[in-house]
């Protein structure tokens, strides 16, 4: 029970961090004062090459792709954090059930915390 706890919870905590992160990363806001966030992603986005591209629809500029990207960076911190809290022995193969699972489940959490509490 413990464990469904924990990973509901991280569910949450994930999709908060990816609303608070996307509010820091526009125009005027504290990253992207920082560390020239905006700037960056018009460069990547005009630069007109496929990696330009990628990279600015990633790292700001589509909200699915940074929901999805902080959804994925989200998995191996549970993982991490699950397997040094709980002493949980599984095979390989329900790892792989579970990284589809939780991304795609925090990935539309993330997605619902940016649209509907960015308006």
């Amino acid at each position: 029970m413990q464990l469904i706890i924990f990973l509901f919870t991280m569910l949450i905590g994930i999709g908060s961090l990816s609303f608070i992160l996307f509010m820091s990363i526009q125009s005027e806001q504290w990253l992207d004062m920082l560390f020239k966030w905006q700037k960056k992603l018009r460069e990547w986005d005009t630069s007109g090459t496929t990696k330009g591209m990628i990279l600015s629809k990633i790292f700001g500029y589509c909200e699915l792709c940074f929901s999805h990207l902080i959804a994925f960076i989200g998995f191996w911190i549970t993982l991490a954090l699950t397997l040094n809290l709980f002493e949980i022995n599984i095979d390989w193969w329900v790892y792989i059930f579970w990284y589809l699972f939780q991304v795609s489940i925090s990935t539309n959490i993330n997605l619902f915390f940016i649209k509907k509490l960015f308006k």
